[in-house]
């Protein structure tokens, strides 16, 4: 059976400390992992290259980089990021990165129209 776990911390639900000693034990038993930029910097301490300007090539190289170690670092044998681009209050971009050990895949940039940000209801109204 395989396992997964979609790291997404929630502060209002446990301190970052205990996460950072909880998590590593969790993970041992982990399969596929989904991570955000956000949860690798600040509780597995992996840093992600600075961009500078708007080089879509050297990010995704940042990102592959970082969820290489990630993947790495807890022998996952699949490691899935989500990726969001918050254009504006009215609509985002969606897009995914996986990595199996050997490739990564990215799919294409999706644009989201929100219907309802405190709901956090959208619509996907472009691809």
């Amino acid at each position: 059976m395989k396992v997964s776990c979609d790291i997404n911390f929630r502060s209002k639900l446990w301190t970052i400390e205990k996460a950072r000693r909880v998590l590593p034990g969790l993970l041992e038993h982990v399969d596929v992992a989904v991570v955000g930029m956000k949860d690798l910097t600040e509780l597995f301490g992996i840093r992600v290259r600075k961009l500078r300007g708007r080089d879509s090539e050297g990010e995704s190289d940042a990102l592959h980089e970082a969820m290489a170690k990630f993947q790495e670092r807890f022998g996952f044998s699949q490691v899935a990021m989500t990726l969001r681009e918050e254009v504006s209050a009215s609509w985002n971009q969606l897009g995914a990165i996986l990595y199996d050990g050997r490739s990564f895949f990215e799919s294409r940039r999706y644009r989201v129209d929100i219907v309802d940000r405190v709901g956090g209801a959208t619509l996907l109204a472009r691809g």
